[in-house]
């Protein structure tokens, strides 16, 4: 199952648009809506620039090649689709290699009350340090 362009509006809203490459809170040379890394998988670096029709276009590109792949080699149960979505962008931001170990991902899996796994959703928001 892919994720839906809900998924895509959700990391478009939450991220916004940057032309410009910039360092996130994270600290990581940001372009777009929130990709550090081209097509070709070279990283973004600060100077690269973007328009937003191009940053969409990579957007869904990462969401295909890299996102949902991921999303099937880490959740072994089934998603509704706005489940799915929603894990996608937690993906998007934190990688595949971090959200493989953490809690929540295990919860997912585990099938967990929803309230349990919503509880330990919010604990990831920080960024950099910081709440976001």
């Amino acid at each position: 199952m892919q994720t839906s362009n809900q998924a895509l509006s959700l990391i478009q809203t939450a991220e916004g648009f940057e032309p410009s490459a910039y360092l996130c809170p994270a600290g990581q040379v940001t372009i777009g809506y929130g990709n550090t890394c081209w097509e070709d998988g070279e990283p973004v670096h600060l100077g690269d620039e973007i328009d937003e029709a191009g940053a969409t276009q990579l957007l869904w590109s990462y969401m295909r090649n890299e996102v949902e792949p991921a999303l099937d080699r880490l959740i072994k149960v089934p998603l509704q689709i706005h489940q799915r979505d929603a894990f996608a962008s937690f993906v998007f931001n934190l990688g595949e290699a971090k959200v493989r170990n953490y809690t929540l991902t295990r919860l997912i899996n585990e099938q967990a009350p929803t309230a349990e796994i919503c509880d330990w959703w919010v604990k990831y928001r920080i960024g950099g340090g910081k709440p976001l």
